[in-house]
């Protein structure tokens, strides 16, 4: 047995470079669970909460491969241009390189907000290979509002859509295919297709992701999976910036991961 060499590179994910960093736990093994971590909306790999996560994962005895997304950080194509559906087809393409690494023994899901819900979808649409799926204020929201016409302060008529719409808060622009993906995403049936152990966790004071939408995924949860926990993080926002909420979430996470073993 010999100790794996944390490394950063970039993926080829159908031609787009996405940036990476793979990180060891300290104990030497022939194999390990390895845990892909996915940021969120205007997010990378070095966000705090995102790192947390990681070390979580580590301490657990995991492997940890952090990703920038289509648009994001140092990875490939332009924020604008980015929608679910290609975080998706690079979330797919990720789990598909997971599995031919030598290492690899199984493949677990975690996600920040949007890369919350790119976990969701993609553990439902790769059932059979996905082991365990933990959610940290997924952006389910973004599926509602979508669907209601108006998301991020900006409101949309899906059969009269503008060429771009900058968004208010963030002052930046996305195209309406941004919009028309999350609309139509099937994401109670893609929580429906997953039957493996799940663990939400969700700030009760979250702005950004209300902790309403939490409880509503906590309920298509239960339904689907007899392995599901789910955990409030009292007082926490988006991001768990208060004190100790941040540790109290990666907690959650390495208890959760450690149960898997």
């Amino acid at each position: 047995m010999k100790k794996m060499d944390n490394k950063e590179y970039f993926i080829d994910c159908d031609g787009m470079p996405v940036h990476a960093k793979l990180d060891f736990p300290k104990s030497k093994r022939d194999s390990y669970p390895l845990l892909i971590i996915f940021h969120g909306f205007t997010g990378q790999m070095e966000e705090r909460h995102i790192v947390a996560v990681k070390d979580a994962a580590n301490r657990a005895g995991y492997a940890a491969l952090r990703v920038d997304l289509y648009g994001h950080g140092a990875s490939g194509g332009n924020f604008a241009d980015h929608t679910i559906l290609k975080w998706l087809n690079q979330a797919m393409e990720l789990v598909a390189y997971a599995k031919k690494l030598p290492f690899v023994d199984k493949i677990f899901l975690a996600g920040h907000s949007q890369g919350g819900l790119t976990a969701l979808m993609t553990a439902g649409m790769l059932p059979g290979e996905i082991a365990g799926l933990i959610p940290l204020s997924p952006a389910t929201v973004e599926v509602y509002g979508a669907r209601k016409g108006e998301l991020f302060g900006v409101k949309f008529n899906p059969e009269q859509m503008e060429d771009e719409y900058l968004l208010p808060r963030k002052s930046r622009k996305l195209k309406p295919e941004f919009f028309l993906t999350l609309r139509l995403l099937p994401l109670e049936r893609a929580v429906a297709s997953y039957h493996g152990p799940v663990c939400l966790i969700h700030g009760t004071s979250d702005q950004t992701v209300p902790f309403d939408y939490a409880k509503m995924l906590a309920g298509m949860e239960r339904k689907a999976t007899g392995d599901f926990t789910f955990v409030p993080i009292a007082g926490a926002d988006h991001n768990y910036t208060g004190d100790g909420q941040l540790d109290e979430a990666t907690c959650t996470v390495k208890k959760f991961l450690e149960k898997q073993l």
